[in-house]
């Protein structure tokens, strides 16, 4: 099964008869019989809640520079070759925005460029450089904004580099442009991180953006008039072509952000069973709760001697949903206070274990919120708590999505 999203699978009515349960073999555990309704939710449309229905897609956009963006239609454009990988050099974004009161904490969130500075009323607020090795072509970095946020008038100046080209078959603007990593979003959150709120600024088609820039091009007096406007893809979520290739994985931390084309659903999942529960060198407790059949009343305790461990001393806790999945893991914090953890996922305990498809994976679960790991195709993930003193946790189960079908018939 892929790694990409959904698999739709076409069953024919050929008149045999359903058994009540269906096997399932787990090498550690010996076979584990799981309901027909839970082996595929599609079978019982109820339990699905199209993505239509639950999520409106974010306001933030895909820019880019004009000058070297992919032609509307690919095809024809016979006079356009694509760049190379060697095609790193600077571009340049700005754009001057007004707050008309400032928030009590405020975060900046941006996606798409392997390396970018960013600036805020001239003063850098942050940097960053992307690991090549992750299996990610996108990846969110976030930063504290708060002290340099102004009342009034504000200036925003990032210097970025493309992202990686992690190469794929696309033939179509908008994906060949993402996976070659010609794409850049942000905006700026009135909030702690983690924490989704209505945005003070956004990636639009009101930025400027330029090839070149003068030595004070980040600088709040500098005249960008002059600029040419970013051209955009579109909103983040407004295509199936940009939930394409494993390439939006990344943006599973970037706050509201479901990458769940409309016409799908989900539903909710617990894992069949907790294995390989490790205190490492904290006190873990609770953690029988998560599974379907498990006490509901408790919940997972996770303590820590310090505010962060590293990941080799982290407790840890291995959840094994029966079968293969699709979607991916949410956590439901029932804490006051934040915490951080890893993720992992594999399609076999020795993949999560050894050489997960896509890494390990950060996420930051705010106070008395969800969180969630990138969208995959997995039946393990392995949780480490590295970070929080003492938290506690409602849930850890999957968000699953499928694509809602009527069945025919089916074999075994």
């Amino acid at each position: 099964m892929g790694r990409h999203g959904p698999l739709v699978v076409l069953l024919i009515a050929i008149g045999f008869s359903a058994p009540a349960m269906a096997q399932m073999g787990d090498p550690s555990q010996g076979p584990t019989r799981i309901a027909n309704e839970d082996l595929d939710p599609a079978r019982t449309p109820a339990v699905l809640t199209m993505e239509s229905t639950m999520h409106r897609p974010l306001s933030e956009q895909y820019i880019w520079t004009k000058a070297d963006g992919v032609p509307a239609d690919v095809i024809s454009a016979a006079d356009w070759l694509p760049g190379v990988d060697s095609d790193l050099q600077p571009h340049y974004f700005r754009r001057t925005f007004d707050v008309n009161s400032l928030p009590s904490q405020a975060t900046l969130y941006i996606a798409g460029p392997r390396s970018a500075t960013v600036y805020l009323n001239g003063q850098r607020v942050g940097k960053y450089e992307l690991n090549l090795d992750s299996r990610m072509g996108i990846r969110v970095y976030a930063c504290d904004v708060t002290g340099v946020l102004r009342a009034g008038k504000n200036t925003l100046a990032i210097e970025a580099v493309r992202g990686p080209n992690i190469g794929n078959a696309a033939n179509t603007r908008l994906s060949i442009q993402q996976t070659r990593g010609e794409v850049l979003v942000l905006k700026i959150l009135p909030a702690a991180p983690g924490i989704a709120a209505a945005p003070l600024l956004v990636s639009d088609t009101q930025w400027k953006a330029s090839l070149q820039a003068s030595n004070d091009w980040q600088s709040t007096a500098f005249d960008d008039s002059g600029w040419p406007s970013a051209d955009s893809l579109g909103g983040i979520e407004s295509s199936i072509e940009f939930f394409q290739w494993n390439v939006d994985a990344g943006m599973y931390v970037w706050p509201g952000y479901d990458g769940i084309s409309p016409f799908l659903g989900q539903f909710h999942l617990a894992p069949v069973s907790v294995t390989h529960a490790y205190r490492g060198i904290g006190e873990l407790s609770g953690f029988e709760s998560l599974t379907k059949d498990g006490p509901s009343r408790a919940e997972l305790t996770v303590e820590l001697p310090a505010a962060t461990v590293s990941e080799q001393d982290a407790p840890q806790i291995l959840l094994d949903f029966g079968r293969e999945v699709v979607g991916r893991v949410e956590i439901e914090s029932d804490s006051d206070h934040p915490s951080d953890v890893t993720i992992q996922y594999g399609e076999s305990e020795m993949e999560a274990l050894r050489d997960p498809y896509l890494g390990v994976d950060p996420v930051h679960v705010a106070p008395h919120a969800l969180a969630y790991g990138p969208k995959s195709a997995f039946r393990f993930a392995i949780i480490r708590f590295i970070g929080g003193r003492k938290t506690a946790y409602k849930s850890i189960e999957l968000d699953g999505i499928a694509y809602p079908v009527i069945y025919q018939g089916y074999f075994l």
